[in-house]
């Protein structure tokens, strides 16, 4: 039995022949999706289409520095227990995934907020600066 490594430049998956058999070490159909998800992958990383908070430079000194923002529209989700972080981000992503009542898709923006409530450790909020577009046209209303 002859083994031999080969690259298909279509994927960029690896191959391997047995007998001029074309063997794969993934199963069949996996391959679109993988393909998918490193192109998302790549997109993502390098990105820099995120918009951040626009802000004047006050002072600098050395590392630091102190910032004066304009105001931030943002979307919230409250936390009722600051260690379950993930579902008021899975709201928000959900939100900005067109679940709204406009039905759109908004941009993720940089950074996310957390804020605990000054009452309690345990509860709070999460939320996402609102691109400035969307937001002079009028923000969508979470459904």
């Amino acid at each position: 039995m002859k083994l031999s490594f080969l690259q298909e430049l279509d994927c960029n998956f690896p191959y391997y022949r047995i007998n001029s058999q074309l063997l794969s070490p993934f199963p069949s159909g996996i391959y679109s999706y993988m393909k998918a998800l490193f192109a998302l992958l790549i997109a993502t990383l390098t990105s820099c289409a995120i918009e951040k908070p626009t802000y004047e430079s006050v002072q600098k000194k050395g590392d630091f520095e102190v910032r004066k923002y304009a105001a931030i529209p943002i979307v919230s989700a409250p936390m009722q227990d600051m260690e379950k972080r993930d579902n008021s981000f899975r709201q928000l992503f959900k939100y900005i995934s067109g679940e709204n009542d406009k039905k759109q898709k908004i941009s993720m923006t940089s950074p996310v907020f957390i804020n605990e409530a000054a009452d309690s450790k345990k509860s709070g909020s999460m939320s996402f600066m609102i691109p400035s577009a969307v937001a002079k046209m009028g923000s969508p209303t979470p459904n």
